[in-house]
């Protein structure tokens, strides 16, 4: 691993550029995350989550449990940071 950090690289720019002209298709279609995900307080959000779990039945009793929502937000917020 540290010879692979001491490993030159070079930016793609001609992919770069494509991603960047095609961002909103490409989180539309869930190759790429929504850029506001990754400034997101995790702390902040789980809290908001969860209030907002627990006032609505419907959810509870029909979507999927709060530690299925909790992991689900967590993992979206960590893939849009990578």
């Amino acid at each position: 691993m540290n010879k692979l950090q001491g490993q030159a690289f070079k930016i793609n720019s001609d992919w770069l550029k494509y991603i960047q002209e095609h961002e909103n298709l490409l989180v539309e279609n869930g190759l790429l995350m929504p850029r506001f995900l990754a400034e997101l307080c995790e702390k902040d959000v789980l809290n908001i989550l969860r209030d907002f779990y627990i006032k609505d039945d419907a959810i509870k009793k029909k979507v999927c449990s709060l530690a299925e929502f909790f992991y689900t937000l967590c993992s979206n917020i960590q893939r849009s940071r990578e």
